[in-house]
């Protein structure tokens, strides 16, 4: 498949609109389509995307599951017009004013946040409405066969983990051993997992894809998916975003609250973001739908490990720096030295130093 560029962005439009373009850029945004900020010179101000390679699926749920939304009056771009037959696949739809929730995060007052958190609950509760699937996962619609692959919601975080492992081997920047973690630790919430149905919620309302302006909610955009099973897991992501970034987690704890999330819950809130964690130590060096893979920054690499272990019980992240330094902290249950692990006081490049309960 050719790979789009703004060229062909601008003749598609210029094409269907007969007028002239006075301005286009790409978005920066964005890891598979190729997305246009287009003007016209009649003022008109709208959005193009061309499918990249592999994501003409993508593309057509952004259609199918857009068109689902607007039926039930959640604030998505208008569809104008769409070829999925042409040589470059293309929707071109609406411009919603206003920038991605990360770009303005940091400058949100709490009520504002707390606003949003609500819309943005109402949003997942409207879309939860919807019929729920004949099985789990990620869908460009309710025909995606991969529903019929995912048995279970633990298929889907069983998953996403192999697939970060699989990365992160692929680059080699980053060390494997928070994701043997996670895929240990997953059986721990087996019971939890197994109560999950296929209930929709939007996966990627996260910091980006929500739009704000004047500091509120004006749209959400790139609804090329809906995945079914744990709307947390939603949580669990927006959460990562906002650490990634440096950012402070208010907006997470007004949905927490909003939610009123047990204790249980919490944890696997944790574990989640947790998983969001590793997967995006697998898309570092990752070339994706860019002309060259991006400098590897260690910097960003050490980050998200303090991040990964932050997130950790005490016993996880002891055991998983014992892993590191070739030792077990296994006999020091075995022998009766320390009944609990209860947290980490101090991590360092040669030790690790935790509070525990000795044994009576």
């Amino acid at each position: 498949m050719k790979i789009p560029n703004i060229q062909i962005a601008k003749n598609i439009v210029a094409d269907y609109y007969q007028a002239t373009v006075s301005d286009i850029t790409r978005f920066s945004t964005g890891l598979c389509h190729f997305v246009y900020d287009v003007k016209l010179e009649t003022g008109e101000n709208i959005v193009v995307r061309l499918a990249g390679e592999n994501s003409l699926n993508l593309l057509k749920g952004g259609v199918y599951w857009s068109h689902k939304m607007k039926s039930k009056q959640i604030p998505v771009p208008e569809i104008i017009h769409f070829d999925f037959d042409c040589e470059f696949p293309f929707v071109i739809m609406e411009k919603i004013a206003g920038k991605d929730l990360h770009f303005v995060y940091d400058e949100l007052t709490g009520n504002q946040k707390k606003k949003l958190a609500k819309e943005i609950i109402n949003i997942q509760k409207t879309v939860s409405d919807l019929p729920e699937a004949k099985g789990f996962g990620y869908a460009a619609s309710y025909e995606d066969k991969i529903l019929t692959e995912n048995k279970s919601w633990k298929d889907v975080i069983r998953n996403s983990l192999q697939r970060s492992r699989k990365r992160i081997r692929q680059i080699g920047v980053c060390s494997i051993k928070p994701v043997e973690l996670l895929i240990t630790g997953m059986e721990r919430f087996n019971e939890y997992f197994s109560r999950i149905e296929p209930v929709p919620f939007l996966d990627d309302i996260t910091t980006k894809n929500v739009i704000i302006q004047n500091g509120n909610l004006n749209g959400i955009v790139d609804v090329d998916e809906l995945c079914f099973g744990d709307k947390l897991f939603h949580l669990g992501l927006t959460k990562m975003a906002l650490l990634s970034q440096k950012s402070d987690t208010d907006y997470i704890d007004f949905i927490s609250d909003e939610y009123e999330l047990s204790k249980l819950e919490l944890r696997v809130l944790d574990y989640y973001t947790a998983v969001c964690c590793v997967d995006f130590m697998g898309e570092i060096g990752l070339k994706f739908n860019s002309e060259q893979a991006p400098e590897i920054e260690k910097n960003r690499i050490s980050y998200l490990e303090k991040i990964f272990y932050d997130l950790q019980p005490a016993e996880n992240v002891l055991k998983t720096d014992l892993m590191r330094y070739g030792e077990s902290c296994e006999d020091f249950f075995n022998e009766k030295i320390i009944t609990e692990l209860i947290r980490v006081v101090k991590k360092g490049k040669e030790a690790v130093v935790v509070c525990c309960k000795a044994h009576p």
